[in-house]
C-alpha cells in the first residue's frame, strides 16, 4: 500500500500506481479509502476518487508525450501514446476478446473514423457486442495490408490524411 499525500490516513493500492501500470489513466481516477477521525467502534470510512492525483497523472503523461512528439500539437495521440493504426487494431482484438463493451465502443469509433471502414457489425440490433463479427472486421483489415499506408502520429479521417 502507498500513502496518499493529500489524505495522510489513506491507502491507495499499489496496482493503481502509475509506475506500476500505465493503464490507470484509462481506468479513471484511483479509488481511495478515507477514514474519519472517530474512535473505534464509531469510525467509518468512505471511498472517494483521487481526482487531484488523477489530474496530476494525466498532466504528467501529456507532458511526456509532448516531449516525445515535439511542439507539434497536430500529432495523433490515443490511449496515452502516439497513435499507430496497426498496433491499435491488434490491441482492439484483445479488447474485443475481453468483452469490454465500453472500451470496444471507443476503439471502434476511432478505428472507423480513421479508416472509413464500416464497423456497424460490431454491435447487434440489441446493442450488444458481437465479438466474432467485430474481430472479423479487424482481422480482415489487418490481413489486407492496408494498415501499412497509415503513418504513425498522422491524423486521418475516413482513410484520408488530414493535412498539417
Amino acid at each position: 500500500m502507498v500513502r496518499s499525500r493529500r489524505y495522510p490516513r489513506v491507502s491507495v493500492a499499489e496496482t493503481n500506481s502509475p509506475a506500476k501500470d500505465e493503464r490507470v489513466i484509462w481506468s479513471g481516477a484511483p479509488k481511495i479509502v478515507v477514514a474519519d477521525d472517530l474512535p473505534a467502534p464509531f469510525a467509518e470510512s468512505s471511498i472517494e476518487l483521487d481526482r487531484e492525483g488523477y489530474v496530476a497523472l494525466v498532466e504528467a503523461r501529456a507532458a511526456e508525450l509532448r516531449s516525445l512528439s515535439g511542439p507539434d500539437d497536430r500529432i495523433a495521440i490515443a490511449a496515452g501514446r502516439v497513435f499507430e493504426l496497426e498496433p491499435f487494431a491488434r490491441s482492439m482484438l484483445q479488447t474485443i476478446a475481453g468483452g469490454r463493451d465500453d472500451r470496444v465502443e471507443w476503439e471502434r469509433m476511432l478505428f472507423e473514423a480513421t479508416t472509413g471502414i464500416s464497423c456497424r457489425g460490431f454491435f447487434g440490433p440489441d446493442r450488444l457486442l458481437r465479438p466474432l463479427a467485430a474481430a472479423a472486421i479487424i482481422e480482415e483489415f489487418l490481413d489486407s495490408g492496408a494498415a501499412s499506408r497509415f503513418q504513425a502520429g498522422a491524423r486521418y479521417f475516413f482513410g484520408h490524411r488530414i493535412p498539417g
